[in-house]
């Protein structure tokens, strides 16, 4: 191997200026003091505390290639809100010539910064590293820095004598926070460890009311977290477009998802007639969106309720269409998967199982499973969660359509939402018995709000 005489000295000395900002969180000032060779070394700013397992500097003054090195600290947030920070290279010396084989990787705990292996970035100062970065109250995130020199196929003498140090800062991120950081900000999350929930509707004790995070493998789109609101909540309230919605769930890509709401206990409707899904019934393919009465209305409905800039603001999405069949369909009946998941064995997920079955759409419709995890359950009254909350009507017109298809035994039959007779109750119909319809809208990820704390008073603003 050759040996290079190079100064690797990274030094890591964390300096904080932290000040306030925004809706929900929380920042403070303050800057590292004592002996930056003390092992152990921990600084307290004001809600933040930073460790170092070890010294803040590492220093190899002859290295071989191949060569690696590995920093770890941790940040804890002592505090009773959350902070949002960025780290950067306060400065940065590199002369190396081969800048390429000089990387560096950043990985961490509990949702804190992560960078994938990099090249380490040219001489300069306040240089990112990890940014936007919150930490939740009482939580610890440990970051593991690693440090390599790749050893080439050719001669890297032209590196030898060649200088790397640095040192990295914590600051304030001064960015306004998009929509779904406040909803996250302003919510304790808690997280689905598995699908018990789901065999029961959302509970009268409120007990299971909140914003829940869905991450577990195989549920959501690309394995991606998503963060969706169960129960009877009354702090997800938006205003946008002249009109009230409630939000569903931050999606795995960071727009996030409304449905129409309102003020009122039939508000929730795009209008106050019926529509069928298909005005006929016998074949499988009445199931399909595409070419659906509903999507036409939906569509229309959206072209003529939401457009200019506010247009602008919405993301286009995919409204699941879910036409796999399990194992137990056969023959000419075909019970889909939703129903499965959601009639047999209480199972629902974010994820469309095929992707040929994700329609692009700026408006569309929720998917079952998306009423499951709110808190429906197929055949059971479900008074207490939101989705009800402004959507009482009584008779046909109280029912509303959702996306995902039942069943076809001779008939298509789609899922449906009962209003005030069956209160929640998530069924299926045929395809062209007519329904109500309920439109489903992402914002962009980069949303921001005017105003507002997400309760009916004081809705969110966009």
């Amino acid at each position: 191997m050759n040996k290079i005489k190079s100064i690797l000295i990274i030094g890591i000395t964390i300096t904080l200026s932290l000040g306030i900002l925004g809706v929900s969180y929380a920042f403070f000032k303050t800057a590292i003091s004592g002996n930056e060779n003390a092992s152990g070394i921990v600084t307290k700013m004001g809600s933040l505390k930073l460790s170092f397992n070890d010294s803040q500097y590492i220093g190899i003054p002859y290295a071989t290639t191949p060569w690696g090195a590995t920093k770890t600290f941790t940040v804890q947030n002592t505090g009773t809100e959350v902070v949002k920070y960025n780290i950067l290279w306060e400065t940065l010396t590199n002369t190396f010539v081969n800048k390429e084989l000089l990387t560096y990787t950043v990985t961490s705990t509990n949702s804190g910064g992560t960078l994938p292996q990099t090249q380490i970035p040219n001489t300069g100062t306040n240089l990112p590293v990890v940014k936007h970065i919150n930490i939740n109250p009482g939580v610890t995130q440990t970051y593991t820095i690693n440090f390599n020199y790749i050893d080439a196929s050719f001669n890297q003498a032209s590196d030898m004598e060649k200088v790397f140090n640095g040192k990295f800062k914590i600051e304030e991120d001064k960015s306004v926070p998009t929509f779904n950081e406040i909803i996250i900000a302003n919510n304790t999350v808690k997280n689905v460890e598995n699908d018990s929930m789901f065999a029961h509707v959302a509970p009268a004790d409120k007990s299971e009311n909140g914003l829940w995070k869905e991450a577990r493998a195989g549920k959501t789109e690309g394995d991606k977290p998503t963060y969706f609101f169960r129960g009877s909540v009354q702090n997800n309230y938006v205003s946008f477009a002249g009109k009230m919605w409630r939000i569903v769930r931050i999606n795995e890509d960071g727009t996030v998802k409304l449905i129409l709401g309102g003020n009122g206990t039939e508000d929730g409707y795009i209008d106050s007639a019926t529509h069928v899904w298909n005005p006929s019934r016998d074949q499988a393919t009445y199931v399909n969106y595409v070419g659906s009465t509903a999507k036409t209305d939906i569509d229309a409905w959206y072209n003529n309720n939401i457009t200019g800039a506010n247009n602008n603001k919405v993301a286009t999405w995919n409204v699941c269409n879910d036409k796999s069949a399990p194992a137990n369909s056969h023959g000419w009946t075909y019970e889909y998967g939703a129903a499965h998941r959601l009639y047999d064995a209480k199972t629902p997920q974010f994820k469309c199982p095929n992707a040929s079955d994700n329609i692009a759409v700026k408006g569309g419709l929720l998917t079952a499973d998306e009423v499951a995890y709110a808190g429906g359950v197929y055949g059971s009254n479900s008074p207490d969660y939101y989705l009800y909350d402004n959507a009482k009507r009584s008779g046909n017109v109280g029912c509303w359509w959702v996306s995902s298809p039942y069943y076809f035994d001779g008939f298509a039959n789609v899922f449906v939402v009962y209003g005030l007779d069956n209160p929640g109750f998530l069924a299926y119909v045929n395809v062209n018995n007519p329904v109500g319809l309920r439109a489903a809208i992402s914002l962009a990820s980069d949303t921001l709000t005017v105003s507002g704390n997400g309760t009916q008073a004081s809705p969110y603003t966009i």
